[in-house]
């Protein structure tokens, strides 16, 4: 899958490297800024998909927190990770992600 967001893609060739150094920094800013928008979305579909997920636990008497998952989706993420971020921080982020996952699952499961 390709995916194009204000004219850069998660592929990029030798060319668009060429032509993105000639940006200036309110060029790169209106870049991150569409990346942000993109990031809010896909956060907020995880969280409903992690709410569905909390759903069918409580119907089939599951409990919210799923170490072995976890460390399943830790271990995917930073295998796809290609940087310039480290792993560390890959992982770091993805642990705040699930954080926020459970802790949605769980004021579900209480509200």
């Amino acid at each position: 899958m390709l995916l194009r967001i204000a004219g850069d893609s998660l592929i990029s060739d030798e060319n668009s490297k060429v032509m993105e150094r000639k940006m200036d920094i309110s060029d790169w800013r209106s870049k991150i800024d569409a990346l942000d928008e993109v990031l809010v979305y896909l956060l907020n579909r995880r969280a409903q998909y992690a709410l569905e997920i909390g759903r069918i636990k409580r119907e089939q008497g599951g409990e919210v927190y799923s170490p072995e998952r976890e460390k399943e989706v830790l271990g995917v993420v930073q295998r796809l990770n290609r940087g310039p971020l480290d792993n560390g921080a890959i992982k770091r982020v993805f642990q705040k992600i699930l954080e926020e996952s459970r802790r949605l699952e769980s004021r579900d499961v209480e509200g």
